[in-house]
């Protein structure tokens, strides 16, 4: 058994939570859908994936395998699952004197 905990990577190790959203790992890439929508993101080489009803655990294939990708993978998987939960925000931030800001239309 391969000891994980021995890499050096924080962000690889990561324990991403689905969400509701559903994860298929194809030839070279892993399709998330939620509902209608689908994102594609593209595998990377030398990791294998652990996935249950709730989560996903990106892992590399061996102790010997150099794990560039890993961290990576993680963070592109990441990602997609939150683009497919959280719903879009826009941010906008005034600063300085002489700016008022009055809400017209909320939708």
């Amino acid at each position: 058994m391969t000891n994980y905990f021995n890499l050096k990577t924080k962000v690889g190790m990561e324990i991403l939570q689905l969400n509701g959203v559903s994860i298929n790992i194809l030839l070279d890439t892993i399709e998330c859908k939620k509902n209608n929508a689908i994102l594609i993101v593209k595998k990377l080489p030398k990791l294998i994936f652990e996935i249950t009803e709730t989560t996903l655990k990106v892992l590399p294939e061996s102790e010997d395998t150099n794990c560039a990708f890993w961290g990576t993978q993680t963070r592109l998987l990441r990602s997609a699952i939150e683009g497919l939960t959280k719903p879009f925000q826009k941010t906008l931030v005034l600063s300085g004197m002489g700016y008022s800001v009055n809400i017209e239309k909320k939708n």
